[in-house]
């Protein structure tokens, strides 16, 4: 029912007054027929808010979202006769009312263009919006607005749906639209009409195997619980009309209606702007349960209980883990990087499981289709394959790659899309960005000689390290310690393979006090890592820190790569040679080693000895048998003297510029 009491203002400013009007519609009903979370839901209700700001709080909308009065169809009949004035509802319904809207049932006719095009047809100053709002007055409606951003209608259902084939004997619901049934009905499928508060059941009970609907839709309604795979079909443009009865409009004074018109106008373009994201995020629900599935069954395992509530899972407290044994198998989505080293360089892959639930298992058939000259791969399921399979793509010599159903990688750890676009484009692949695929045009080899960034985001900087392979200059990948999220012994691993690499860390010194020292004491280089309380390490590392804090001559440093504590040093002046500089400890940590870490780090320590005691001479003395460490200092210019401290060699820094003058013993 709408009430208008004597309202004073249109504008909370005040800026547009009315006369005082008292206007009762008895018998009707503001009414707005959406699904639980979707968006023409939420446009409703922000006109709603905005209505009751225009008009000074007098106005009251009552809606029914989730299917109270029926089908579309018994509600835009509803409507028609004005028992109920205002309808939110998708376009394929209002066909069999105002039969121009069939327009939007050709399918994929609106998939090319982007949502700001489309939006101005339909809502903008257009002869197409001046038309169908004719058609619309024709049929006894007046039609208040159009919402959508090109975000499209999907499919779920029991089976996987990759190609036409699949939809042969296909019992699918659909809405109440001949054009929509006769598209299903093209392709082989059987089209079988229903309402919506019907379709869960439905397709729990096995009456229907598949449905098609918006992406918000299907989260709102759990879908998920019922259907087991994904399809992108993208086949119809989403879009929600306000709808309004063309008497009960006409009843409104002319301020009404433009008060109206106002609030609607605002709503969609407020929800409007958010329907990519919403749309996008709505897929990422949709494709992420599989991996949630996969972690509560990892739990039900171990005899842990996990609930599924609407909107998401609980886990009850008090429970117990029951020790088991299991192989955990190995992991598809980091096998992808070396299955796209295999396609370009002499590498073999084992240990897979062909048959895992993991979704990237599907990257064994992606890799024997590059091979077969297949040149669309669909990664909604797959999107951590995006990386791998874009890098193959840019190396594959000649022809055009498509990655797509891709909107899901924009929230990822970075803007996937845009992230592999720019990281491949400065290495010189030829790349090309849509709003949910990229386009890939095939080379023999990429320039490179240039810096990219990983965007901290671990499967970016791992994509880069395979391109750099076919580059013709050698590539710096900036953050590339952002793959220890996943993979920290990644670079190892690359080296192994034979990937050459440099490494350059954002290293510096901290002075020892009260916040650090004990990360200082518990750094080791015992591989075994026993219990940091039982290792000589920790004496010898708290004997070093308390002579430095107790005797000037000495000094202690910490070791610092981005901030994290990877090494030790301690110096001082000794005493037996005269007092010269003596680098008496320098440890990088177990954890640490084989990074680089040592080589870029000892310079800084060295710079810190000269401006303590001058550019002359430094010592050091080192286990011949630390094969490793006495590499690392003959590298850095040390020379032996020939000499032992105890059952340590003893070796020299010649001074900057200068021949060494070294004090014997």
């Amino acid at each position: 029912m709408i009430l208008f009491d004597h309202v004073s203002k249109v504008y909370p400013n005040g800026t547009v007054g009315l006369r005082d009007v008292d206007l009762t519609i008895q018998d009707g009903e503001f009414v707005a027929i959406i699904g639980r979370s979707g968006a023409g839901k939420s446009t409703l209700l922000r006109a709603v808010n905005r209505m009751h700001s225009i008009t000074g709080g007098q106005l009251t909308i009552e809606y029914f979202p989730n299917g109270e009065l029926g089908a579309d169809a018994d509600i835009l009949r509803q409507m028609k006769a004005n028992e109920i004035q205002l309808v939110v509802c998708q376009t394929a319904p209002v066909v069999s009312f105002v039969p121009e809207v069939a327009v939007f049932d050709l399918p994929m006719v609106f998939a090319k263009y982007d949502g700001a095009t489309i939006d101005k047809v339909l809502n903008g100053d257009s002869a197409f919006k001046a038309q169908l709002g004719g058609a619309f007055n024709n049929s006894g409606f007046q039609l208040l607005g159009t919402l959508q951003n090109a975000t499209y209608r999907l499919t779920t259902a029991k089976k996987d749906l990759q190609t036409l084939a699949d939809f042969n004997g296909l019992q699918i619901r659909t809405m109440e639209n001949q054009n929509h049934m006769a598209f299903w009905t093209a392709i082989g499928a059987q089209p079988t009409p229903m309402a919506w508060n019907e379709v869960y059941f439905a397709l729990q009970s096995g009456n229907i195997a598949a449905q098609e609907n918006a992406a918000d839709t299907c989260v709102g309604n759990n879908l998920n619980e019922v259907q087991d795979y994904l399809a992108f079909t993208n086949h119809i443009l989403y879009a929600n009309m306000m709808i309004m009865n063309q008497e009960a409009y006409d009843s409104l004074d002319p301020l009404y209606q433009e008060a109206l018109g106002q609030a609607v106008a605002e709503a969609m373009a407020e929800i409007g702007a958010q329907l990519a994201t919403i749309d996008a995020e709505n897929k990422a629900e949709l494709e992420s349960r599989g991996y949630a599935d996969m972690t509560v069954e990892a739990l039900s395992q171990f005899g842990v209980r996990v609930e599924t509530r609407e909107n998401g899972w609980h886990i009850p407290g008090g429970q117990l883990y029951r020790p088991r044994s299991l192989a955990v198998e190995a992991d598809w989505s980091q096998a992808a990087f070396w299955y796209a080293a295999m396609y370009l360089w002499d590498v073999d892959v084992q240990g897979m499981n062909p048959h895992s639930s993991q979704g990237d298992r599907v990257m064994a058939d992606y890799f024997d289709q590059f091979f077969m000259w297949a040149d669309s791969f669909d990664v909604s399921g797959c999107p951590d394959l995006a990386p791998p399979l874009a890098v193959m793509a840019a190396l594959r010599g000649m022809g055009h790659t498509r990655l797509v159903n891709a909107a899901r990688l924009r929230i990822k750890e970075s803007d996937r899309l845009a992230s592999i676009t720019a990281v491949l484009s400065a290495l010189g692949a030829d790349v090309e960005e849509g709003p949910d695929f990229l386009k890939i045009t095939g080379k023999e080899r990429l320039a490179g000689g240039v810096e990219v960034d990983s965007f901290n985001d671990h499967r970016i900087a791992m994509m880069a390290a395979i391109a750099a392979t076919r580059c013709n200059h050698p590539v710096t990948i900036n953050g590339a310690e952002c793959v220890a999220k996943s993979y920290p012994n990644f670079w190892e691993e690359f080296e192994r393979l034979g990937g050459n690499i440099q490494r350059r860390y954002q290293l510096s010194l901290a002075p020892i006090g009260p916040d650090n020292w004990k990360q200082a004491a518990l750094l080791t280089t015992d591989e075994a890592r026993l219990n940091p309380l039982d290792q000589r390490w920790v004496t010898s590392n708290a004997f070093s820190l308390l002579q430095a804090a107790y005797d000037p001559a000495w000094t202690c440093r910490l070791i610092l790569s981005d901030g994290k504590p990877v090494g030790f040093a301690f110096f001082g002046l000794w005493e037996e040679r005269g007092n010269v500089p003596l680098l008496c400890r320098y440890m990088i940590d177990v954890d640490c080693q084989g990074r680089g870490l040592g080589a870029q780090a000892l310079p800084l320590v060295l710079d810190e000895m000269y401006a303590l005691y001058g550019r002359g001479e430094i010592y050091l003395t080192v286990e011949p048998e630390n094969t490793r460490a006495v590499r690392l200092y003959e590298r850095s210019g040390f020379r032996p003297t020939g000499e032992f401290d105890c059952t340590e060699a003893v070796y020299v820094l010649p001074a900057p510029g200068g021949d060494s003058d070294h004090k014997e013993l």
